[in-house]
This record gives structure tokens, sequence and C-alpha cells, in this order.
């Protein structure tokens, strides 16, 4: 049988694009078991940092350094956030999650504390070099900083 004869059979063809979509199928699960894998490890590591920081288990620089440090020996380099393609280092990623997430949980005390106490006005802490965005609201800290 000649070579071309064998590019051209459509049994062999089939056969590969057969095989190819196993692969194919394979590869997939393959990345998105190890992808769960990361998430979880990572997810693992911030929720023991958190943990560290809010039960005074350790202060937030000496946590953020034992979770950047176990991050590290569990190979993850960074994150990636809101679906874009803006990616933080282990340091800021360990450092940004454990610092939001604490103060999420403060403010939310502080609000419930509030509400029981019946304040009728909050003020709001302001410091130099919030983040400013015309369009987010949210995300626009000096926006909403230093205000009642």
């Amino acid at each position: 049988m000649r070579y071309e004869d064998l590019i051209e059979s459509i049994t062999l063809n089939r056969m590969f694009k057969e095989s190819f979509k196993q692969l194919n199928k394979s590869f997939w699960l393959i990345q998105t078991k190890a992808i769960e894998s990361q998430k979880h490890a990572y997810k693992d590591v911030l929720n023991k940092t958190y943990i560290d920081v809010s039960c005074g288990i350790y202060s937030y620089n000496e946590a953020i350094k034992r979770g950047i440090k176990s991050m590290a020996q569990k190979g993850l380099k960074g994150a990636t956030y809101d679906g874009t393609i803006i990616s933080y280092s282990i340091e800021a990623t360990v450092r940004r999650n454990t610092l939001t997430a604490t103060h999420q949980i403060t403010n939310r005390t502080l609000l419930t504390a509030a509400n029981e106490l019946e304040c009728n006005y909050i003020n709001i802490y302001s410091h130099i070099g919030a983040r400013v965005n015309d369009t987010n609201p949210i995300v626009n800290h000096a926006g909403w900083q230093g205000k009642q």
C-alpha cells in the first residue's frame, strides 16, 4: 500500500478522528481535575491564613508569610481575578484575600453591633491612596470613605 493511499483511507481517517476526540476528552478531564485540585489547595491556604488572623493566632504579617510559604510549597504561583487577565503573585494574592476577608467580617460585625445599638450614623474610615474608579461605585473606595 502506498503512503498516499493511507492518507486518503476513510477507515484510517475515521479512526484518527475518533482517537483525537477521545484524547481531547482525556486532556479536558485531566485539565479540569488539575484546576479543581489547585482551587482546593488555594482555598485551603487562604482559609487557614484567614482563620489564623481572625482568631489572633498570628499577626497579619506572620499569617500572610505562612500562607505565602504554604502556597509556594503547593506550587501555586498566583491568581487571576474577575475573569480577566489581571494576575497577582502569591504574595499579593494571600495578602489581598486575607485582608479583604478580615475587613469584611469586621465590617459585618460592626454593622450588626450598630443595628443592635440602634445607631443612626456611622463614620467611615478614610486613608490616603484609596482606589478611585469613575464607573464602579463599589470599587471607588475614595468616593465613599470619610463620610457618614
